[in-house]
């Protein structure tokens, strides 16, 4: 049972990392359309801000929930060490149902999605009629 959850976990994060890089492209071809011009470096400097940004502040906030319910890093030659009841609580929370509620929400996201194969289809026509005039 654990190796299948695993598997799905593994299913799951990679699609989450792949599925916004995969997507990206086709949000660039559609600024082309609407600007007449190709910006792909400012979107990835951006994205890339972005990211780095959020995952900065994702760690800055999971910390100090940790630090609320009195996490305690263990002493340095310690073999085992018992965190306190409440810390262990927020680590399950965390990782869980916060993190469950995050993956949903950006399948929910990417469900609802405005550019379909069809109107990527419609779009790449009209760039690439453009690009021969």
């Amino acid at each position: 049972m654990v190796l299948g959850m695993a598997i799905l976990a593994g299913i799951s994060v990679a699609t989450a990392h792949v599925l916004p890089d995969a997507i990206f492209p086709d949000i660039i071809e559609w600024d082309e359309l609407r600007t007449r011009r190709r910006q792909e470096g400012i979107y990835y400097g951006v994205k890339n801000s972005i990211r780095k940004l959020t995952g900065a502040g994702a760690i800055f906030l999971a910390l100090q929930v940790l630090g609320w319910f009195g996490y305690q890093a263990p002493p340095e030659h310690a073999v085992r060490f018992q965190q306190p009841l409440d810390a262990l609580q927020a680590i399950r929370v965390l990782t869980g149902p916060t993190g469950a509620v995050l993956l949903l929400s950006a399948v929910v996201t990417a469900w609802f999605y405005p550019i379909t194969r069809e109107r990527h289809a419609r779009m790449r026509a009209l760039l690439a009629r453009r690009r021969k005039q």
